[in-house]
């Protein structure tokens, strides 16, 4: 799914919350980053997609209750 401006309301359809975090790549020449997670529960696989990326900034930092899983 692409979500753009004419369908700006699907985003709230993702359910993301509880995912496992797989890979992030920032590719600095075609200016994107993609971003790997692994749904629970059957929720299926997600690849979010950020196209003409300016700038990006990153900070390691321990997960709030330890593995890798998105917390909302």
């Amino acid at each position: 799914m692409i979500i753009n401006n004419s369908n700006l309301c699907d985003i709230n359809e993702i359910h993301l919350h509880d995912a496992s975090f797989n890979n992030m790549i920032f590719d600095y020449d075609s200016k994107k980053i993609v971003i790997k997670l692994e749904g629970e529960w059957n929720d299926g696989n997600y690849i979010i997609k950020f196209y003409d990326v300016l700038y990006h900034e990153m900070i390691c930092c321990d997960f709030w209750g330890g593995g890798c899983y998105v917390v909302e």
